[in-house]
C-alpha cells in the first residue's frame, strides 16, 4: 500500500507535504490544579500543500513546557484526501481499500539553544 499511496499522492512530482503557518487564531492556558502543570492550547491557521494542491487548515496545537529549555508540542487533525485531489488507493483488485479520511498526528520535541555570553 505504501507504493500505491505514493502514486496517489503523485510523490514523484510532489515529494514533500508542507504546512505553512499563517497565524494563531486563539490562545488559552490550561492549568491542571492538582499537578500545577500548565499547557497552552493554540488554534493555528495555515496552508497545507499536498499532491500539488494547497488548502487552508486550522487545527488545535498543545504546547507544554517540560523543563527550562524543553517544550513538547502535540497536534492532530482529520483531512479528506479528496479535498487535495487524491483518490484513495486500492490494492488486490479492490479487496484492500484506503479510506478517504486521514487522521494526521504530529509530536514535536523542541529544545531551545543555550545562549552563551562572553
Amino acid at each position: 500500500m505504501d507504493s500505491d499511496m505514493r502514486k496517489a499522492l503523485h510523490a514523484d512530482k510532489y515529494p514533500t507535504i508542507e504546512y505553512v503557518f499563517h497565524n494563531i487564531e486563539q490562545a488559552a492556558v490550561q492549568v491542571n490544579t492538582h499537578s500545577h502543570d500548565a499547557r497552552f492550547k493554540l488554534r493555528v491557521d495555515g496552508k497545507l500543500n499536498m499532491a500539488g494542491v494547497g488548502r487552508q487548515i486550522a487545527m488545535d496545537v498543545f504546547v507544554m513546557r517540560n523543563s527550562e529549555r524543553h517544550f513538547l508540542v502535540h497536534a492532530e487533525t482529520t483531512l479528506l484526501m479528496s479535498d487535495f485531489g487524491v483518490t484513495p488507493p486500492v490494492a488486490l483488485f479492490g479487496l484492500i481499500k484506503a479510506g478517504n479520511q486521514v487522521r494526521v498526528i504530529f509530536d514535536l520535541d523542541l529544545v531551545m539553544p543555550t545562549i552563551r555570553t562572553n
